[in-house]
């Protein structure tokens, strides 16, 4: 296999994937024609002892799911009663399902729904065993911000456009059709992200990136979202795990100083390791790329990048925000207990989620946790992983911030060893 997928510094790279069952990272959604009523399996809210406390049920009144807008969305949210301990919604709170179909009717039947538009529930159980009801309801099943004429991207109607899977990871991330071209595949990503547009279209070109091709737009020229490039292979996160789904390993990740040893690797490697290097390549050199135009991102992970056709990795999600971030790829600055500053965006923190993305990539690691969090952290190896590589990961990953190389320096180093 290694002879098939040798490196390339640029241009496209042939890959040969594993011939192994995979799972995929998108779920079809119904077929598409009206139906009187259809609910979507429940959106579980969990609070931070891990305990759930919340529910939604997306319920959709003579509509089709896979044309947005279609029909009356209704949204209901409850929380767990402590009040009247048996009641519907503790019920399904506490079998992880939806509202049962009497408790559904009964909440059609009593709030105003409007086709096109979208309705807010509260449910709660009162002593008395009666229902409260609170809702509201606003045009469009979601409010967007006006868009602006100096946004330099190309706009697409939302009514020209068909979902048919919903991601497994995301409620709000669909594979689309575009309408006037069936064959044309596309991800739709909804949501108010007017700023991130505005982002995106202000950087100039790079290989390194994916960038949206179209804001979605409504008939009132809001922003309902951005479309972009469609790559079936997916994040290298989901990547390692569909290959995986009946024999993942969960990894747990020891202390640097503590007497804890860190883990045996023991799944099966999939890919050689001149792809994979050449993937490192690829990364490091995308967030050189930010970071010289000092941008500096704070949330990169195997999850936000994207093995796309022609074999190269590429960020998506790359807009910077400070308060976003995953804890299991985050350096020790970024404790809750740390003062605030200390959690600001720098590029000493993006090498950190460097070294434990490039850690992840080689190992393969499908599903890792970090016991404890925000310290930095003993990364299991297999003894076939160049030592050299393992260094270079290990100096991302010191304490000291000051003390952690450059973006720059990491890709030159990779560069050395495989160009």
């Amino acid at each position: 296999m290694a002879s098939q997928n040798s490196y390339l510094p640029t241009g496209t790279r042939k890959l040969i994937l594993p011939f192994k069952t995979r799972q995929s990272q998108w779920m079809r959604q119904q077929s598409f024609g009206f139906r009187p009523v259809s609910v979507a399996h429940p959106i579980i809210g969990f609070n931070h002892e891990g305990k759930i406390f919340q529910g939604i049920n997306h319920i959709l009144v003579d509509g089709d799911l896979t044309l947005f807008d279609s029909g009356a969305a209704v949204h209901v949210s409850y929380f767990r009663n402590e009040e009247v301990v048996d009641c519907v919604e503790n019920r399904a709170l506490d079998s992880e399902n939806c509202l049962d179909w009497k408790t559904t009717l009964k909440v059609l039947s009593e709030v105003e729904t409007r086709d096109g538009w979208k309705t807010n529930v509260t449910l709660k159980t009162l002593p008395d065993g009666s229902l409260e009801l609170q809702s509201t309801i606003h045009k469009h099943h979601f409010v967007g911000r006006p868009i602006s004429d100096d946004l330099q991207l190309e706009r697409i109607s939302l009514s020209a456009i068909r979902a048919f899977y919903e991601h497994q990871r995301s409620s709000e991330i669909f594979q689309v059709q575009l309408l006037l071209d069936s064959l044309k595949l596309k991800v739709f990503k909804r949501g108010d992200l007017l700023d991130e547009l505005k982002f995106f279209s202000s950087l100039p070109h790079s290989e390194h990136l994916i960038r949206p091709t179209h804001a979605v737009v409504d008939e009132s020229n809001c922003l309902r979202g951005m479309l972009l490039d469609y790559h079936p292979k997916g994040d290298l996160s989901f990547l390692y795990a569909s290959y995986r789904s009946l024999e993942a390993k969960w990894y747990t990740i020891p202390s640097y100083d503590g007497t804890v040893p860190p883990p045996t690797l023991i799944n099966e490697l999939l890919l050689p390791l001149d792809v994979k290097l050449a993937w490192a390549c690829d990364i490091a050199a995308a967030l050189a790329w930010l970071h010289e135009r000092n941008i500096f991102w704070g949330d990169l992970t195997t999850s936000n990048i994207i093995l796309c056709d022609d074999g190269r990795c590429r960020f998506i999600d790359y807009f910077p925000e400070a308060g976003a971030w995953s804890p299991i790829f985050s350096p020790p600055e970024m404790a809750p207990t740390r003062p605030t500053k200390d959690r600001a965006l720098t590029p000493a923190r993006d090498v950190f989620n460097l070294g434990m993305t490039l850690w992840d990539l080689v190992e393969e690691i499908s599903t890792f946790a970090r016991e404890p969090e925000y310290v930095r952290p003993a990364l299991p190896w297999r003894k076939t992983t160049p030592s050299w590589f393992v260094d270079l990961v290990n100096s991302c990953l010191v304490t000291e911030p000051k003390e952690r190389p450059s973006a720059s320096s990491i890709r030159d180093a990779l560069l050395s060893h495989v160009a």
